[in-house]
């Protein structure tokens, strides 16, 4: 189609942009060239080539007379080596998230690794043996970006290779996981509860009902109650009116959890609680946020987790006899102010 037009450029980012948020979800039909040609101020002909441009990139596509509509995977072409394909859910490649980051991480190594990536679209609670069985037929490995297992209940035996990012199951060793050490996360969490008060005893954790976050509270858990304190795990939010003690540690498994938590402190006394109360997060998602209270977490390296799969998956694909296995990367512990890395000992 030559070079794109300057004019198409804003419709080709509107449509992309609301496909990648999930605001058009898959199988959703689109506004017609001609109303999104009037919306832009273009000529038809302009807008005809910025929808071709989004058709090419694997976006959408025209079916027949009914209309354009979301596909549910785009082909991204990087080399010869292979395809491996990324399952993700609709809403989770945005630009602030974790899997986000993760499937930046994903896509240079494949492309520095000469392989092809298909990326399909598959909502958190969609995913079927049945899809799985349907994906691995066309390529060479998969790479679930997304907490699947809370849903999925049953994991086939496929032709090829998979690698899964925060899967707290690796349903008997027929997947390798990626995710963040639970374990060295829990020692790490002691250890800043330990040093935020000299006296503090007790810690409350507040969990996602995901596998993989409750995996992570359940390892501070036991480690917490090693050491002598008191410690209660609730799975779910602190409640809006949630009342915080100095006297008592907060530990919550993901960034999100805590943040969402600290949106509703805020919105109450206009302070945010961890400028007050010994609280902790995981993950790191607050670096990727902008909008993010700053509070103390363990961070991990996202980019460097999905590359870290895209190895795995050729390191099985490679040498199939060696199976699958479990990879535990650790946090960083990393502070507000000085948003320095510090790397803490066994507590």
């Amino acid at each position: 189609m030559g070079q794109i037009s300057p004019f198409a450029t804003g419709l080709i980012h509107y449509v992309e942009s609301r496909i990648i948020s999930g605001e058009y979800p898959i199988g959703s039909k689109l506004p017609s060239i001609r109303r999104l040609a009037a919306k832009f101020h273009l000529s038809f002909g302009t807008a005809y080539r910025a929808i071709h441009t989004l058709q090419e990139r694997g976006l959408i596509e025209q079916r027949g007379t009914a209309g354009l509509f979301v596909k549910s995977h785009r082909l991204i072409a990087g080399g010869n080596a292979g395809v491996f394909t990324v399952l993700i859910g609709p809403a989770l490649l945005q630009t602030t998230g974790l899997f986000h980051a993760a499937y930046l991480g994903v896509e240079k190594a494949v492309m520095r690794h000469h392989y092809q990536l298909q990326v399909h679209y598959v909502a958190i609670d969609k995913l079927t043996p049945e899809k799985l069985r349907q994906t691995a037929v066309e390529s060479d490995g998969l790479l679930l970006l997304c907490e699947y297992d809370q849903y999925l209940r049953e994991f086939p035996v496929l032709p090829c290779p998979v690698v899964a990012l925060l899967s707290a199951n690796s349903w008997n060793g027929l997947i390798s996981t990626v995710n963040i050490d639970a374990d060295d996360a829990a020692c790490t969490a002691a250890k800043y509860f330990r040093e935020a008060r000299s006296w503090l005893r007790e810690v409350k954790v507040f969990s996602s009902p995901k596998p993989v976050y409750v995996a992570r509270a359940l390892a501070f858990e036991s480690r917490w109650r090693h050491l002598g304190g008191r410690c209660e795990v609730r799975i779910g939010y602190p409640d809006e009116n949630q009342t915080y003690r100095e006297d008592c540690g907060y530990y919550f498994t993901s960034d999100q959890w805590l943040q969402n938590a600290s949106a509703d402190f805020f919105r109450i006394h206009q302070v945010e609680p961890a400028q007050k109360y010994a609280m902790l997060g995981v993950d790191g998602k607050q670096f990727l946020d902008p909008d993010f209270f700053h509070f103390p977490t363990i961070a991990a390296d996202w980019p460097q987790m999905g590359e870290i799969m895209v190895n795995e998956l050729i390191r099985r694909r490679n040498e199939p006899e060696l199976g699958a296995r479990n990879i535990s990367v650790c946090g960083k512990l990393r502070l507000p102010n000085t948003l320095e890395s510090a790397s803490p000992e066994s507590a």
